[in-house]
């Protein structure tokens, strides 16, 4: 991480709002919730893009955010695991959060990226928790931990 660059990023935007842009739930034919079955369950999330918006003389940066789980059956083999799982995917949920920041003055693109990799993921981080919770509950999905955000691991 170059804290340089965060501290510049950090100094300069504000952050306005966090907003689900989209949501997309799919279950398999044979989910039934009332089996209360075991599940594993997969973790993803990323920046999907970023774009500068300029709205009546304010300058604003959109980060797409995306974060998702997928419930699979306990139990498959690690053969099983390598190959494609998508017939195996019980529930899958994918969310799309809209991370609008308020940029009070102009930085680097440099200092753009370092700031998404460090902070957005933190800041939707809470919203995308209470987003998976709820909706895992409403699909009758056994209560799981959403694990706590990670900073992104760097080389240095």
């Amino acid at each position: 991480m170059n804290d340089d660059l965060v501290q510049q990023a950090h100094s300069k935007l504000i952050i306005r709002e966090i907003l689900l842009h989209s949501g997309e739930i799919k279950t398999s034919e044979d989910f039934f919730p009332f089996e209360k079955k075991a599940y594993e369950i997969q973790f993803k999330q990323y920046i999907k893009d970023s774009n500068l918006i300029k709205v009546d003389d304010e300058d604003f940066i959109l980060f797409h955010y995306v974060a998702g789980f997928r419930a699979l059956p306990t139990g498959l083999s690690d053969e099983e695991k390598e190959n494609d799982l998508l017939d195996k995917v019980v529930v899958e949920v994918t969310a799309i959060f809209s991370a609008i920041y308020k940029l009070i003055e102009e930085i680097p693109e440099e200092a753009v990226v370092e700031f998404a990799k460090f902070n957005v993921g933190f800041n939707v981080w809470p919203f995308w928790r209470e987003y998976a919770t709820s909706t895992s509950a409403r699909l009758g999905l056994p209560p799981f931990p959403i694990p706590l955000y990670h900073i992104p691991k760097t080389n240095k």
